[in-house]
């Protein structure tokens, strides 16, 4: 990896950190204080990230295309406008209603600054140590999470949420702007050291029809939008053992310590092992997690098991990543992200407000639980379906995409 190739990484990481960090991943820390500030039931608080998710599969249909096409650094320009605007004006907000919009206007922010343009640009322009860069790139989400999880936990005690959110308005848009201005070129080419591979992109259209990507995206679906749902609610789970906000805060923040380490580890993995093996491993592990939190398991075992879901959290986005480069080509990364946003949608935007809903109604979460462990079976079924398609067609030319 040269200087220019470590730079764009730098970058990528540090903008996908913002816009992660800013968002879903230090929501939950707020649940509480707007659940008390609006007198909402908790249910109507966790649709946030409800339509969140929502706006970033809407945005992502429309943002795969021109990533695809190499408009990068205009997309996560916007994204960080867009991103500081509705967070400012969030901080603002005396209804329910208003929040609602500035969260699905953040959601449309989130993968042109995020997961989306970071991963493609780095997919795009490495081959060789794809699966390392991509590792590197797709910390960014556990270090914004950790980052500004603590951050919103010492900020409510001062600032409140008002503050809070003003503070992560400024922070989205004085972080990545200059780097990106001054890092990510209007055209940009594949690093020294690597080989460009001839890829004229799949469509949409053709990637809906192929049965492997249809079952590999539900995977990815089932994992990431689980997280995203879970990761809502799990500061409030922890108030159930009696811990204070600052206490479930630090869990919160570990636990993105360790998706870091699972993040990089994962993406050095993949460029040695079959992504499809690894994905199914992630999906394995977040399934006894839940086994665990469904027990009625001490609190010791609940921390070790929020751990290890965090630990699996941050892989995703880079072995998946790494999944559709190989099997359609990086000029479909785009493409396949955001027609993959659009799988990941009814999971994530139920999961949070199911699990809340359950909550309120029983007052526990096994309910949700026992749901989210249906899911990982039925992800996990796929993956060794195509596992099989893919054995029987290992003796035929070409990569497997069908």
């Amino acid at each position: 990896m040269d200087a220019r190739g470590r730079r764009y990484v730098a970058v990528a990481l540090t903008t996908q950190a913002v816009a992660i960090g800013t968002t879903l991943g230090s929501f939950s820390l707020f649940v509480q204080p707007l659940q008390e500030a609006f007198d909402a039931a908790r249910w109507h608080i966790s649709l946030a990230p409800t339509l969140i998710v929502f706006a970033l599969a809407v945005g992502g249909m429309t943002l795969g295309p021109l990533l695809d096409r190499g408009a990068i650094r205009p997309v996560m320009l916007g994204g960080s406008v867009v991103l500081s605007l509705s967070l400012a004006v969030a901080s603002q907000a005396t209804s329910l209603g208003l929040l609602a919009v500035c969260c699905f206007t953040a959601g449309l922010a989130v993968p042109a600054l995020g997961p989306m343009g970071g991963s493609t640009l780095v997919g795009r322009v490495f081959v060789e140590e794809r699966g390392r860069a991509l590792g590197i790139v797709n910390l960014g989400g556990p270090v914004g999470i950790f980052c500004f999880a603590a951050l919103a936990g010492v900020a409510l005690d001062t600032l409140r949420w008002h503050g809070t959110l003003a503070l992560f308005a400024v922070l989205a848009l004085v972080i990545p702007v200059p780097l990106v201005l001054r890092f990510i070129p209007r055209h940009v080419e594949a690093v020294a050291g690597t080989s460009p591979e001839p890829d004229a992109g799949w469509t949409m259209g053709r990637l809906v029809r192929t049965q492997a990507f249809v079952l590999l995206a539900g995977a990815f679906a089932a994992g990431m939008g689980i997280a995203a749902g879970w990761n809502s609610q799990v500061a409030v789970f922890l108030y159930e053992y009696g811990l204070s906000v600052r206490g479930a805060a630090s869990v919160v923040a570990t636990a993105a310590m360790f998706a870091v380490v699972g993040t990089l580890s994962v993406g050095i993995l993949a460029d040695h092992v079959r992504g499809e093996r690894i994905l199914a491993g992630l999906l394995s592990v977040q399934f006894v997690a839940c086994v665990v939190f469904v027990s009625g398991a001490p609190l010791a075992a609940v921390v070790l098991a929020i751990l290890g879901f965090g630990l699996t959290t941050g892989g995703f986005i880079p072995v998946y990543t790494t999944i559709l480069a190989r099997r359609f080509g990086p000029a479909s990364i785009g493409r396949g992200m955001g027609l993959t946003n659009l799988f990941m949608l009814p999971v994530s935007a139920g999961a949070g407000p199911a699990a809340a809903a359950v909550f309120d109604v029983t007052g526990n979460y096994d309910g949700a639980l026992l749901a989210f462990l249906a899911a990982f079976g039925l992800a996990l079924f796929g993956l060794a379906w195509v596992a099989r398609r893919d054995r029987r067609a290992s003796g035929s030319p070409g990569v497997p995409g069908g």
